[in-house]
């Protein structure tokens, strides 16, 4: 039982960490606990036994690698980085975050305009008979407002660089 214990992040059966009524942390004994709270302990998954854990970090350490995470950098270019070297990172655009269903109407619209939910959805039906045609005019509509957003982009950093 001790060594099943321990697999439960239970080191000493006479010093086992509860939380009572109040919130404050008490040791109990495993002697001491009804059978309720011996099973829950048994059954007990072990992703919730490690919660609170921290892995050994100190606050240093977890503010460095939340650093790394939103700097939606490989730790290896964030290195990089530091070090003053100059990473290449691929650019973003918004309509990636798009569905090809997004982008196929939102494409549709700006060519012909405002339509109804009925002759949007019938657009897309009539497109989609096709499903390699599609794939290849999403592909094309895409490419395009990646064009249009990298133009945009450089437009405005050679007017920064201008003021």
């Amino acid at each position: 039982m001790s060594d099943f214990l321990k697999t439960r992040g239970i080191d000493d059966l006479n010093n086992i960490n509860f939380e009572d009524d109040n919130g404050q942390l008490v040791q109990r004994s495993w002697n001491d606990l009804s059978n309720e709270e011996k099973i829950n302990i048994l059954n007990m998954p072990l992703e919730e036994q490690h919660e609170d854990n921290d892995n050994g970090l100190t606050e240093d350490e977890i503010n460095l690698l939340t650093q790394i995470r939103q700097s939606n950098l490989s730790p290896q270019e964030y290195l990089q980085q530091i070090a003053g070297e100059q990473v290449e990172v691929a650019p973003q655009y918004k309509i990636d975050d798009l569905s090809d269903d997004e982008v196929f109407l939102l494409d549709l619209e700006s060519r012909v305009g405002e339509l109804s939910d009925e002759e949007a959805a019938q657009a897309l039906n009539t497109v989609k008979t096709n499903e390699e045609f599609f794939k290849k005019q999403v592909e094309g509509i895409r490419k395009e407002y990646k064009e249009r957003e990298d133009l945009r982009t450089q437009q405005e950093e050679a007017q920064r660089e201008q003021e």
